[in-house]
């Protein structure tokens, strides 16, 4: 069975999945366990601060966490939107081979 979809767009939808998966990382760490003495967002708001602070031993991870998605959604960006079929698309190689 053929499928009617080009590659560049099953590759572009490939990069939505790691934002899902990352996001809902994110999801459970600010808003699972909301202490009840505390509102929704100042919990996030204090949760992010630590998060991102240099007093957390795992920052570089979170901040892996962040850079992850971003860059998986401009990959999935570009090849949506045929950017990579254009000249500077093509010019823009990220693949070392």
């Amino acid at each position: 069975m053929k499928l009617g979809l080009a590659p560049r767009v099953i590759a572009g939808w490939l990069f939505v999945v790691p934002v899902l998966l990352v996001g809902g990382f994110w999801y459970i760490h600010l808003f699972v366990a909301i202490p009840k003495s505390m509102t929704v967002w100042g919990y996030v708001k204090d949760q992010m601060h630590y998060t991102f602070s240099g007093a957390n031993p795992n920052l570089w991870m979170f901040e892996w966490l962040v850079a992850l998605p971003v860059l998986c959604m401009l990959m999935s960006v570009a090849y949506l939107s045929n950017a990579a079929r254009s000249r500077a698309g093509a010019i823009v190689d990220l693949h070392p081979f």
